[in-house]
């Protein structure tokens, strides 16, 4: 049997276990939700055309930097608390934070707007102003996911993709048709399709609220997970920094029409990426915490999942190169070349997510923060040589690729070592 076929069986072994009779439901109902949100996404794109999605790479970079930090990181603790109701309680945590976190976004996004600051972003001042609902609707989506990554509930989790997947091309749609600008149109179904799918997994949740209370003072669990915000935090927003680099790069660097057909390459090419996080991570994540699995066993499904990943971007650019022709004479004759320029950087930033996760798992934030510094160091200068090269595409894709083939060998090697380390100390017990 193959690598990618032995990978594949050992992770529906995994969500049998661990999510039982909806491992594949799970996986069935995301790649219904992927396949659903890319036809939204190709007849939204060919209506507005691609300027638009080049201040939409870079509202959405601004929105994923800001919402990693709306709650501390303390929301990353719900997966690791053994009560609960220690759990109920670090989402109640989690949630004032938040609600905190937006005042303060709120007051600077009022400050921007007065100043004209959303002109050098590209985008239009009512962007700014409902980007404290948008930082809203993510956080309270993923705080929902992992309570049902919890609690091991997958196919709420897989309606509610399927219903954001709906949601958010209908919405944007009919805010166009409104004469409302195609930026906003698609900011406002962003924000919608978030907000749905997070009501959908919280109706889900409801039981699990009503029958664990929270337990204990909410600053006694902030002690207790002062490890979250220190050195959790900032390592999870150098992490988003470096996975939102390529967009903010091409909505900020490249001409409108370029830059949008950039960051809808990019969107296609998220597809693996978004099911390796959605399935695979949270079904591996389950496993570790529930058999306090060493780090050695778990990294062998992570390297098959490489190789799964590999061969996944290759047919895509593959694809793209057979079908490029077809779109020469349209608004977009450079997507499916974009699709095969970027598909290696994408495959190696898809490949770097299990990697966080494992670091996260495992408690080598502190030296893993290193790390996260000198990848970003490695993206600057490759922005600099970008700089001296020339606006050029070519030139982006190889760069973004030698930086992200450079964070996924810093950590690889961390977690190599790290595993070292317990199988050495696993020996001197013995």
């Amino acid at each position: 049997m193959s690598t990618p076929h032995r990978f594949i069986r050992s992770l529906l072994d995994l969500g049998a276990r661990f999510l039982p009779r909806g491992g594949v439901v799970l996986l069935l109902g995301t790649l219904s939700a992927r396949a659903i949100s890319t036809c939204g996404l190709l007849v939204t794109a060919a209506l507005l055309g691609p300027a638009p999605y080049a201040a939409l790479g870079v509202y959405v970079g601004v929105l994923s930097l800001l919402s990693v930090a709306a709650c501390g990181r303390y929301e990353a603790a719900i997966l690791a608390v053994r009560d609960e109701r220690d759990a109920r309680s670090v989402v109640l945590l989690s949630q004032r934070i938040c609600a905190l976190f937006l005042l303060a976004v709120s007051a600077f996004c009022a400050l921007a707007v007065a100043m004209g600051w959303n002109v050098p972003l590209g985008l239009p001042a009512a962007a700014l102003a409902v980007l404290p609902l948008g930082i809203f609707a993510r956080v309270k989506l993923r705080i929902e996911s992992l309570v049902l990554t919890r609690s091991g509930r997958p196919r709420i989790r897989a309606r509610g993709a399927v219903a954001q997947s709906i949601a958010q091309p209908l919405v944007t749609l009919a805010i166009y048709g409104m004469a409302v600008d195609p930026v906003m149109a698609l900011v406002l179904g962003d924000c919608v399709g978030h907000l749905v799918a997070a009501s959908i997994l919280r109706v889900g949740n409801r039981a699990w609220r009503e029958e664990n209370p929270p337990r204990g003072r909410l600053v006694q669990h902030a002690k207790a997970w002062r490890q979250m915000p220190l050195p959790g935090l900032p390592n999870a927003f150098l992490s988003i920094a470096f996975d939102a680099a390529p967009a903010l790069l091409a909505g900020l660097t490249l001409p409108p029409h370029l830059g949008g057909q950039m960051i809808l390459a990019l969107r296609l090419l998220d597809i693996p990426g978004f099911l390796v996080s959605f399935v695979a991570v949270p079904t591996l994540q389950r496993a570790i915490v529930e058999d306090r699995t060493p780090l050695r066993y778990t990294l062998r499904p992570v390297l098959r999942l490489a190789v799964l990943l590999g061969g996944t971007f290759l047919a895509i650019a593959g694809a793209a190169h057979v079908l490029s022709p077809l779109l020469l004479h349209t608004r977009w004759p450079e997507l499916f070349r974009l699709v095969q320029w970027f598909a290696p950087s994408a495959a190696l930033l898809a490949f770097i997510n299990p990697l966080i996760e494992l670091i996260a798992i495992y408690g080598v934030e502190v030296q893993a923060f290193r790390l996260h510094l000198a990848s970003l160091f490695v993206l600057a200068l490759c922005t600099g040589g970008l700089l001296v090269f020339g606006e050029r595409v070519p030139s982006l894709a190889l760069l973004i690729a030698l930086a992200a083939l450079a964070r996924v060998i810093l950590f690889a090697r961390l977690l190599v070592a790290q595993s070292r380390i317990e199988r050495e100390r696993v020996a001197r017990r013995a």
